[in-house]
């Protein structure tokens, strides 16, 4: 068992490998959208690097042929199959080496470290605990009870209902602990809200400020 108490897994692709926010591309063009990712990946890398007790993992869409280009965190595969096949599978590995296993989404950076430490501390009595995307789907999903195959694969994703219907699926394990709702970002409505959430953090990281700075500079 691993020193860290919780493996946490940011579900990532890679710039050139496959098509990534491409509905963010569609309004703000295909290089901002790119820059967007590059930036917010930075930025959750340093909230899980600032996190204590937590070891932080690129979970990479393509597996081991693209791990060369993500540094700064393990790299780790997410298996083959459907999302909810590939959640399942990771949330399965990181349990075999971490009490707390962590699924993280990569364009929510606004989450921060006390997010994140009031996560677990709401996770230490066995509950899951599940951070709510304003679209209906989840930036974090934290717990430490194993989760059968089926609760994942019975859900449908990218749907409006997504979070709604993976809390109900594991409430027949364990009582789930709701954190506030972020925006993410998928389209280009959702980097002002983006930026409305990074203005309001206390204490910003550094790659959180350079995020925000790239908002306010872009113009389209």
């Amino acid at each position: 068992m691993s020193k860290h108490t919780c493996g946490a897994a940011v579900f990532v692709k890679t710039i050139g490998n496959t098509p990534l926010k491409t509905r963010l591309a569609k309004g703000v063009g295909e290089a901002h959208a790119h820059d967007f990712y590059r930036l917010s990946c930075a930025a959750v890398q340093s909230v899980l690097e600032q996190s204590p007790g937590v070891k932080g993992y690129w979970s990479v869409a393509e597996g081991e042929v693209a791990f060369e280009h993500w540094a700064g965190l393990e790299a780790m595969g997410q298996g083959q199959g459907s999302l909810g096949e590939r959640l399942d599978y990771v949330y399965q590995a990181l349990l075999k080496n971490h009490r707390f296993a962590a699924l993280l989404g990569a364009d929510a950076p606004q989450i921060c470290p006390e997010v994140f430490a009031n996560a677990l501390e709401l996770a230490r009595g066995g509950n899951f605990v599940m951070g709510p995307a304003e679209d209906g789907g989840f930036y974090l999903l934290l717990g430490s009870k194993p989760i059968p195959s089926d609760v994942w694969t019975r859900v449908p994703y990218s749907h409006p209902d997504t979070g709604q219907l993976l809390c109900a699926e594991l409430q027949s394990i364990a009582d789930v602990e709701m954190l506030e709702p972020l925006a993410d970002v998928d389209e280009q409505e959702d980097l002002a809200r983006l930026g409305a959430e990074l203005r309001v953090l206390q204490e910003p990281l550094p790659s959180q400020v350079r995020l925000l700075q790239w908002l306010d500079d872009l113009s389209l």
